[in-house]
């Protein structure tokens, strides 16, 4: 019981802890570990890719050996701070070794669709004018690779994953007539958006899921690391964090099964 609490306690600090404007925010890795055809996972989780907002991730065995998988992230906020809305598809191969450990290699592509809003006074007019609203609007795609080998019991789930991506802007969408007013820094985002289109992103992940059988409490760690562009580590979430339900659904759509 202690250890639950602290958990959700060091949880809730770790999301408060973040930036609540980023550009990039690497969402979790979807590691089902599955043994068998039919076999689907789904898990809800709330995380450090959306704030606030939930993370969402299905997978399905299509046979043996092959799996697709589908993941989203909605997080919306009030007209000033964020939006973001990611979208993420996936497939490959898993292969299970024994009883218990299972190696899997996915691949796939991301869409991420980012806003962030900014408010300031016209330091033109009087104190109390009303603010005035400014904007960042910028779509990042993402291509992947991620191996991973896990342990995979009725009580505990151990994973250990590697996702490596090509990671991808779009030209930063602004109000321009309002822009220049708005601090600095705002200033410095575009700049680093538009020279740092392109990245290469290492980001090792830890997954445990424990629980019993069919439902299992997640929580995964991890960081990410911008290779070739750094100076965008400053307008990005560099942890990985998340931690919710996850729910296995075994032999599904398999009559021969269920009937045993």
């Amino acid at each position: 019981m202690n250890i639950l609490k602290y958990t959700l306690l060091f949880s809730i600090i770790l999301l408060l802890t973040f930036s609540c404007t980023p550009y990039y925010s690497p969402n979790g890795h979807n590691v089902p570990l599955f043994k068998k055809k039919n076999e689907a996972r789904i898990s809800a989780s709330v995380s450090t890719a959306a704030q606030p907002g939930g993370e969402i991730q299905t997978a399905y065995a299509v046979n043996n050996n092959i799996a697709i998988m589908f993941n989203t992230v909605i997080s919306s906020v009030s007209e000033e701070g964020r939006k973001f809305n990611f979208y993420e598809f996936g497939a490959g191969y898993f292969n299970p070794l024994n009883k218990y450990i299972v190696i899997e290699v996915y691949g796939g592509a991301s869409l991420g669709l980012v806003r962030n809003n900014f408010y300031y006074t016209d330091p033109l007019e009087p104190i109390n004018s009303d603010q005035k609203r400014s904007f960042i609007d910028v779509n990042f795609y993402k291509y992947w690779f991620q191996p991973s080998i896990g342990f995979s019991s009725n009580f505990v789930d151990l994973a250990l994953s590697l996702r490596i991506a090509s990671l991808n802007f779009s030209n930063p969408q602004y109000n321009k007539s309002l822009f220049d007013k708005v601090d600095d820094r705002n200033n410095d985002v575009v700049s680093k958006l538009l020279n740092n289109k392109n990245s290469l992103l290492i980001e090792p992940v830890f997954t445990t899921r424990i629980g019993y059988k069919s439902i299992k409490l997640q929580i995964q760690i991890g960081f990410s690391l911008n290779n070739t562009n750094p100076e965008l580590h400053s307008i990005s979430n560099l942890v990985i964090y998340n931690m919710g339900i996850y729910f296995s659904l075994f032999d599904l759509f398999n009559k021969e099964n269920k009937d045993k």
